[in-house]
């Protein structure tokens, strides 16, 4: 990584969020129109694998859409670790997990280095995850599920207060690069260059603002 180049650390205490609606209504390219179409999500990021061994969690979320998981997640399988991308349909009244994952080796337990991950989503058609170890795609059953109302998150799978912490997916490591896109323009670009306390700064012109998780006295988000 050269100097030049900026990056956040995810922990405990770290997480941003998008969330699905803007006090002050800045945004011009809203979740709800995202997850209506095609995507894709581009991530640079290295994966704190130990740490999250160490966390006992199932799953942790690297850009997740909340609910049913949408996104981008690191998990690990009976000790093996496993990059995922995945989104929930219905199909007869079922609801299913559509995931495509590729296997890391062992080794990045130990020792990861900076890594590009792709997420391809094609409406109600498939999921593909592409990552250096390689590319795989998983169609999709069914109808997906509905995720306008969601929040898009950063360095987990949801943290809103009532979602139990096993739930939560808390995902450990760093971030330098997103770039998310929809089907004819980008929804949100984040080079991590221009941010505050609170606030990352989307360089899309998008108004796509990304927030610092910041509770009020009650425990709740405060959106901003």
């Amino acid at each position: 990584m050269s100097k030049d180049e900026v990056v956040i650390t995810i922990k405990d205490d770290t997480k941003y969020l998008l969330a699905n609606y803007s006090r002050n209504m800045v945004s011009t390219y809203r979740i709800q129109e995202l997850v209506n179409d095609d995507f894709e999500i581009k991530v640079t990021c290295k994966i704190d694998w130990q740490t999250i061994v160490k966390s006992n969690q199932n799953f942790t979320g690297v850009i997740c859409f909340n609910g049913a998981h949408f996104g981008i997640l690191c998990k690990i399988y009976d000790g093996q670790p496993v990059i995922s991308a995945e989104v929930w349909s219905e199909d007869n009244d079922e609801h299913i997990v559509n995931e495509a994952h590729v296997l890391i080796s062992k080794d990045k337990l130990d020792e990861e280095d900076w890594r590009d991950i792709t997420l391809v989503y094609k409406k109600n058609k498939s999921i593909s995850i592409k990552t250096d170890e390689g590319e795989k795609i998983t169609e999709i059953q069914g109808k997906i599920l509905d995720y306008q109302n969601a929040y898009l998150w950063i360095g987990c799978c949801d943290n809103h207060m009532p979602t139990p912490q096993e739930f939560r997916g808390d995902w450990f490591g760093q971030i330098k690069y997103i770039h998310i896109k929809g089907k004819k323009e980008y929804f949100g670009k984040y080079e991590f260059n221009k941010k505050t306390r609170y606030k990352i700064y989307d360089s899309s012109g998008n108004g796509n603002h990304l927030i610092s998780k910041y509770l009020n006295d009650g425990g709740h988000i405060i959106v901003y």
